[in-house]
């Protein structure tokens, strides 16, 4: 259900989020913990195709969320909340 390969995101030149490998099978559930300025708004950003990365693969439901980001709404819902 999610599949990240070697995925990086680099803002004015600083890694801010770099992970090599996960997988999360349908069924699973996983928790993000982290402290201020960790990458979570920026993971989230990634897998809700809010943004691109700069390296990488993030594959959500099958689909490329920041290529396929149309089709990746009829399968999730979010929920921003400040």
């Amino acid at each position: 259900m999610l599949e990240i390969r070697k995925l990086q995101k680099v803002v004015d030149g600083k890694t801010v989020l770099d992970i090599q490998s996960f997988d999360l099978q349908a069924g699973q559930i996983a928790g993000l913990i982290g402290l201020p300025g960790s990458g979570m708004d920026v993971f989230f950003a990634l897998l809700t195709g809010q943004a691109g990365p700069t390296a990488g693969i993030i594959r959500l439901a099958g689909l490329e969320p920041s290529r396929q980001k149309s089709e990746l709404s009829q399968v999730i819902g979010v929920l921003f909340a400040e």
